[in-house]
């Protein structure tokens, strides 16, 4: 093909009103690159967002380019977007030493360093903030071992007012025995009467602590 039809190809699919396809914008990219025309290419690949036409379009390594025409260009900012945008698709793509310059190739490190430190902090916050397999074994083991202990002590609780709903029994039934007795005095028969009452009361009001106690222990183990 010659380079007079060669131009007038580039021409048309520059000046027509149809949207250039991906394969017209690479090979307008790499005849810009190839001779150097790096004004050219940031006139006509500006960056428009992830979003914009000519960012969705260009493959990684077209990106790339124009990045580096931007850097050329002395447009170092624009040239850190484009190369930040790939880096995020790619972390481990690299440019051709063979076509770039020296200041392009340590421009392109330095963003690729900071993109691989960025990408390393937030791996780090990740996993500081998902709590690992172990930890959350470790936790259950815990919550296991305090509502065992707890348990425990409701259990023993529960143990030590049923005795005394035991005790207040065994009382009440002697007060009862006496009460019962024929031939009381009137003084002897007013003690007997409030020693049976206590009793009962303090059965009645242990043997129901106990029973709360103990239901409770029982829903803490389960």
């Amino acid at each position: 093909m010659s380079r007079l039809r060669r131009w007038a190809i580039l021409l048309l699919v520059l000046t027509s009103g149809i949207p250039a396809s991906s394969d017209s914008l690479h090979a307008i990219l790499r005849h810009h690159f190839e001779w150097g025309e790096y004004d050219s290419i940031v006139r006509k690949f500006p960056r428009v967002g992830d979003t914009g036409a000519a960012d969705t379009t260009l493959s990684l390594s077209d990106k790339l380019l124009v990045g580096v025409a931007c850097f050329e260009t002395e447009k170092s900012e624009e040239a850190r977007l484009w190369f930040t945008g790939v880096l995020r698709r790619d972390i481990s793509i690299e440019l051709d030493k063979e076509y770039v310059s020296a200041g392009a190739l340590e421009f392109f490190s330095s963003v690729k360093q900071a993109a691989l430190r960025d990408a390393h902090e937030q791996q780090l916050r990740m996993s500081q903030q998902v709590p690992s397999f172990s930890e959350i074994i470790l936790k259950k083991r815990l919550s296991s071992k305090t509502k065992h202990r707890y348990a425990l002590f409701l259990f023993g609780s529960a143990a030590a007012f049923g005795a005394a709903a035991g005790l207040s029994q065994v009382w009440y039934n002697s007060a009862d025995r006496e009460y019962q007795r024929p031939n009381l005095s009137q003084g002897e028969y007013d003690k007997l009467a409030t020693s049976r009452n206590a009793s009962r009361a303090i059965r009645n009001s242990t043997l129901a602590v106990s029973l709360v106690l103990a239901s409770t222990s029982l829903y803490v183990s389960f």
